[in-house]
């Protein structure tokens, strides 16, 4: 009997593990996704559900010159109904609104960057109610250089971006800058959702290759990879971005963070990245495959797939994700996806409404720590009896 007690727990340890260690078969519930184009001359980089709409932030391209404007998009339905746009006002250079926040409140928050003849980029905050009158964000003095790209922001407003080529910074919702306290060149792509994980690519060395690193929201490396690459999004106990050329995620475990590639059902590497995660605890995650084929990919379970074919769409006709919103109490999803076309997609599903599971490492812990407990207490009454319970019926074989 004890044998068969030992093996049970072995097995249901290993069924548990095994069970979070999925391949890219679709293990979670992802039903109803539909898809349209819908900004045919524009261009799409994030999403969120707010107000009962999908507000998107991208570009829109001018037909003639290829200029790009600064554009929100926003519509509410299935895909394929009405878009409302709405310019952002910096028409005098290339500009891109580069991401979008809700905020707890309701409304958003906006980000957009326009660059300059000399190279140079200008940022500006939006917010929702005040959409005409932008906060310009210029790093701070002495130099208050204002040569800053955003590229992230959270709903507290809180943005963080890049001061000339390589120098992260953080901004407040009114545009106050700080640079973090890196010696070495970084930079900064996104901010969780409290603000107090920033995350990006850094130099571990001067004129080192750029690693993912991940920063607290004092500038202090609580992270930091040890191969090329970087991360794009953070939130909560995941990051994800690319590593060594491979689409990758990172799980933090207590303090700690562990880096993971995707793979195959067969164990092998997914050549691409990972660009972006849901704000709101739910865990998924999306980017691309190879150079072209969009994915999704649910990180509690590790599932991923494909969903170009689901679609009714021609193969080839989607590239990336590049945004996702999650509402986890009601399943409802939000997708930006850029077309092989440069063009902006509008996709919705529904997933199984759920609390985010325990990272994989921790369920492992805890299967490990209660077969230990199940061992401790069938040792000690082997030590009080002389004689494991159950073995006078059941002999070991």
């Amino acid at each position: 009997m004890r044998r068969t007690r030992l093996s049970w727990i072995a097995m249901a340890t290993i069924a548990l593990v095994s069970a979070m260690e999925g391949g890219d078969a679709q293990a979670f519930t992802f039903r109803d996704p539909l898809a349209s184009q819908a900004a045919p001359s524009g261009q799409f980089s994030g999403v969120i559900l707010a107000g009962g709409q999908r507000v998107f932030a991208g570009s829109e391209v001018n037909p003639s010159s290829f200029a790009l404007t600064a554009t929100l998009y926003a519509t509410s339905g299935n895909p394929g109904a009405p878009v409302t746009q709405t310019s952002l006002g910096l028409s005098g250079n290339d500009s891109v609104a580069i991401t979008v926040a809700e905020k707890p409140g309701g409304g958003y928050w906006a980000t957009a960057t326009e660059n300059l003849v000399s190279f140079e980029a200008r940022s500006y905050i939006f917010s929702s109610d005040a959409l005409g009158s932008p906060v310009p964000v210029i790093g701070p003095a002495p130099a208050s250089d204002p040569d800053i790209a955003l590229n992230a922001i959270n709903r507290d407003g809180v943005a963080v971006g890049t001061l000339g080529v390589s120098t992260p910074v953080i901004s407040t919702p009114a545009g106050v800058v700080s640079v973090l306290p890196y010696p070495h060149a970084a930079v900064l792509l996104g901010v969780d959702s409290t603000g107090d994980q920033l995350a990006g690519a850094a130099e571990p060395s001067a004129g080192a290759e750029m690693v993912a690193t991940i920063f607290d929201s004092s500038g202090s490396v609580v992270y930091q990879d040890d191969e090329p690459g970087l991360i794009w999004d953070i939130d909560g106990l995941y990051a994800v971005g690319e590593r060594n050329g491979n689409a990758a995620y990172w799980e933090k475990t207590g303090s700690v963070w562990l880096p993971s590639y995707v793979k195959t059902q067969g164990g092998l590497n997914v050549p691409g990245a990972l660009f972006t995660i849901d704000h709101r605890g739910y865990g998924l995650g999306g980017g691309v495959r190879d150079v072209g084929r969009p994915i999704l990919i649910d990180l509690p379970t590790l599932s991923w797939f494909e969903f170009e074919g689901h679609l009714g769409v021609p193969a080839g006709t989607l590239w990336r994700v590049l945004g996702i919103d999650v509402v986890p109490d009601t399943g409802r999803v939000a997708i930006a996806i850029e077309a092989t076309d440069f063009s902006g997609w509008d996709m919705t599903a529904t997933v199984e409404a759920r609390p985010v599971p325990e990272p994989r490492s921790i369920m492992m812990l805890s299967a490990g720590v209660a077969a230990l407990f199940v061992l401790a207490r069938h040792r000690a009454h082997v030590q009080r009896s002389g004689t494991p319970r159950g073995e006078t019926c059941s002999p070991e074989p």
